[in-house]
């Protein structure tokens, strides 16, 4: 959730087309396994060409964010036209930071399996260097420019078209309610229909995946084990929430006996 705080202005009604109002109605589900996770879909950005994978429809945010590790993917011609920020962003913890700036550029959402039903719409990207596993987020504010209604459970989103009204579904799929943030990542060209199918076929098979440490115990030692040489090596300063992550892994990693702590006395070494 992120929020961008600036002065409210007052904006004028825009006249909607017919097409623009019709009721969006979400399709029966197909699959006994409704989805809880995040909506993850694919866009593609017409000023350079550029398809954007990994963004995040966040309904709780008003704004767009772009992260920083993407938007110096694209080509100079295009993040050369980055600008200073003019609003401050405030995230869960209340915090407000300025991110690095602002860039407009025209965003298109497309069905890869019929390219003919599409729009276009400028967004207005806050860049912030910051580190995510998305690439991009979709807030509110672009949601309503594309008239776009996003459904959890359905793990998709749709918006009307001057053809029909569109629907994109979330390129990664849930298979092991135990573990909503492993998600399976597929083809954003494969039919609805095959994504169910293959979702099925997953879930009837998850038990023979490795969703945790502990399930890495059978897996033979002289395939996945080998020696280091214990090197003493200078301490390395790390921000405190990084070193909390790192210690709560190491320690489910001891605790699967996939590692064991070095002797003591260890050489001294670079």
């Amino acid at each position: 959730m992120v929020h961008a705080w600036h002065s409210s202005q007052r904006r004028k009604a825009e006249q909607l087309e017919k097409w623009e109002t019709e009721a969006i109605i979400f399709p029966l589900m197909q699959t006994i396994y409704p989805s809880h996770a995040p909506i993850i879909i694919k866009g593609h950005i017409t000023d350079c060409g550029y398809n954007v994978h990994r963004l995040n429809i966040d309904t709780s945010s008003n704004a767009d964010v772009m992260y920083e590790h993407y938007f110096w993917q694209l080509p100079a011609t295009i993040n050369s036209n980055m600008r200073a920020p003019t609003t401050v962003l405030s995230g869960f913890s209340g915090k407000s930071a300025w991110p690095l700036g602002c860039i407009d550029l025209e965003l298109e959402l497309v069905n890869d399996n019929d390219s003919t039903r599409t729009r276009v719409v400028p967004v207005e990207f806050c860049v912030v260097c910051s580190y995510s596993c998305y690439n991009a987020l979709l807030g509110r504010v672009t949601l309503q420019k594309f008239g776009a209604v996003s459904s959890t459970v359905h793990g998709m989103i749709m918006f009307p078209t001057k053809q029909d009204e569109e629907q994109i579904r979330s390129s990664s799929i849930l298979v092991n309610l135990k573990y909503p943030d492993k998600r399976i990542q597929v083809g954003g060209n494969l039919s609805n229909e095959i994504k169910v199918q293959l979702r099925d076929i997953l879930v009837a098979n998850m038990d023979i995946f490795a969703w945790c440490e502990d399930d890495m115990t059978g897996v033979p030692r002289n395939i996945t084990e080998h020696n280091l040489t214990p090197v003493r090596q200078k301490k390395r300063p790390m921000a405190p929430e990084r070193s909390e992550w790192l210690r709560l892994e190491v320690n489910k990693l001891v605790h699967a006996n996939i590692l064991s702590s070095a002797p003591k006395e260890a050489p001294n070494g670079t």
